[in-house]
């Protein structure tokens, strides 16, 4: 068995991470590199210096243009966001990966997952209503849906009574719309048809080959 030190292994995670060594340029060729070795960045909408997002590139690539960023993801969709530990910025070649997780996001029997299905079944006209407006209007925030919930969501949390934000994002996760695009803090959403480019390799894998797929 082959053994390092504790100071090699914290090197050794420090330079993967690119915080340590030579640096890719700060242009939307570097922003690709740094998720290619990343893999995943989360987004985090607070700010108390700037977004996380933002944060992680700048202190890896140095300045660069947040424009570039936007462009990867909203035009030319080589990134898409997910969900991987977190809500994150993800590539759209690891799209088989995540396809699994939107697959599997709702089976078991784990309770929360049976509360969700069982309210998304009884919202079912609203589910339905969203994915009509979308294939008609879409793009579109969560503010251009009313809310025609039959049963309102309820949690100790925030997010009790957001009906039409709760569908949503259900409707994110199980990979059947996807964020088009942002304008500040708000997110438009379309259908994953629209949003992912013709390019985007639809191979379906299983687990195995998905956990050796993310450890490459």
């Amino acid at each position: 068995m082959r053994t390092i030190s504790p100071t090699t292994a914290r090197r050794l995670a420090i330079s993967c991470q690119r915080l340590a060594g030579d640096r890719p340029c700060a242009d939307e060729a570097g922003i690709m590199t740094l998720f290619r070795e990343l893999g995943c960045v989360q987004i985090d909408p607070l700010r108390a210096v700037e977004r996380t997002q933002l944060l992680v590139l700048w202190s890896r690539l140095g300045k660069f243009d947040p424009a570039d960023l936007e462009k990867l993801l909203y035009q030319e969709r080589r990134l898409f966001e997910y969900w991987a530990h977190a809500a994150s910025i993800v590539l759209t070649d690891d799209y088989p990966i995540y396809q699994l997780h939107m697959r599997d996001w709702l089976v078991g029997d784990e309770g929360w997952k049976i509360r969700f299905r069982d309210w998304l079944e009884e919202n079912d006209d609203l589910r339905q209503y969203i994915l009509d407006e979308l294939i008609k209007n879409g793009p579109l925030s969560s503010r251009d849906f009313k809310d025609r919930s039959d049963k309102s969501w309820e949690s100790s949390g925030w997010t009790s009574g957001q009906n039409v934000s709760q569908i949503l994002g259900g409707l994110w996760r199980l990979g059947q719309i996807m964020i088009h695009s942002r304008k500040g803090l708000t997110k438009f959403y379309d259908l994953t048809a629209r949003c992912l480019p013709d390019w985007t390799t639809k191979e379906e894998i299983e687990w195995p080959e998905a956990v050796y797929r993310s450890a490459q």
